[in-house]
């Protein structure tokens, strides 16, 4: 797979993977920070998710609402808007990108 080169001011090139190394991080991160308020542990191999989506009643267009998360260990869910989401600096397609990429599974409600 050819990687992407992103030159910078300084002359300096990164490649693609850098940056997606730094968003899944920060995914991470986010996803770590809505258990602990909640109280609940968090580890990527015992949650499973679900994107909702909703369709605007003018346009019809499909619209992001928020990923619910459950912990398979309590039985704990978790709702993860996308406020929560566009706060942290990254896109819901990215949350979910690396949701699929990490091997959790997708679940229905």
């Amino acid at each position: 797979m050819k990687s992407l080169i992103i030159k910078t001011p300084k002359n300096k090139q990164y490649s693609k993977r850098v940056f997606e190394v730094i968003i899944d991080r920060t995914i991470e991160r986010m996803l770590r920070r809505a258990f602990r308020r909640s109280g609940n542990k968090f580890r990527l191999s015992s949650i499973e998710y679900c994107p909702i989506w909703a369709r605007d009643k003018n346009t019809k267009e499909k619209m992001f609402l928020r990923i619910m998360i459950k912990n398979r260990h309590d039985n704990s869910q978790l709702a993860i808007t996308s406020n929560d989401i566009c706060s942290s600096g990254v896109t819901h397609e990215e949350v979910i990108s690396f949701l699929d990429r990490s091997g959790i599974k997708r679940i229905i409600f």
